[in-house]
């Protein structure tokens, strides 16, 4: 399904399922023609390589749109990604706990208060 996948294994996938995490837009040509995906084993939630595929071969990821939380659920036989879907609950699940952390950051943590 994605023949013009670019593969950069940390050690080498079993066959099975995993999950893929959208990392960012990349571009060549054109305007954000290429998307990377964080390949994630679900058992031992370790990063093991990443993909980069063209955007027009990625369902419900709009290149013109900001780079979000985007959560997506693959299939790998023998080394290369056959299929994915996008987990959109997972997603706006996700991009809620990202943004709430990043709000905790950068909120006032001054806790003690003038008397």
């Amino acid at each position: 399904m994605f023949d013009d996948g670019f593969y950069r294994w940390d050690r080498d996938p079993a066959d099975g399922e995993y999950e893929l995490q959208f990392d960012r837009f990349e571009s060549t040509d054109d305007y954000h023609d290429h998307a990377i995906f964080i390949i994630v084993d679900t058992e031992t939630d370790e990063d093991i390589g990443d993909i980069m595929l063209p955007t027009t071969d990625v369902p419900d990821l709009d290149s013109n749109d900001q780079a979000t939380t985007m959560i997506y659920h693959g299939r790998v036989e023998d080394g290369e990604v056959v299929d994915m879907k996008h987990d959109q609950e997972l997603s706006k699940k996700r991009h809620k706990q990202a943004q709430e952390e990043f709000d905790q950051l950068f909120s006032d943590t001054d806790d003690e208060t003038d008397s």
